[in-house]
């Protein structure tokens, strides 16, 4: 089954671009593959620090999966995502 894909133009900064195009000329990749790449190597990396953030949260505030957090925690809890998200 061939997978149908969606066609995307962003604009770049041109030192952005200019550094992509000399990472993806090392690489021997073509642009799409190139940036296709660093997208899924971000969504990974976003996706398992969500998960560590959510078991500090566990750790945290004593939460189980079948537990709900009382209105306190879940303030506590979005202030600390907040603070790390700004410390990335």
């Amino acid at each position: 089954m061939k997978t149908l894909q969606h066609r995307t133009q962003i604009l770049l900064p041109r030192d952005l671009q200019r550094s992509i195009e000399r990472a993806r000329r090392q690489s021997g990749e073509g642009l799409g593959e190139y940036l296709r790449k660093a997208a899924h190597e971000r969504l990974a990396r976003e996706s398992k620090r969500s998960n560590s953030l959510t078991a500090l949260a566990a750790d945290i505030v004593g939460a189980a999966p079948s537990r709900t957090l009382t209105r306190a925690a879940a303030v506590r809890l979005q202030r600390l995502m907040r603070r790390d998200r700004h410390h990335v």
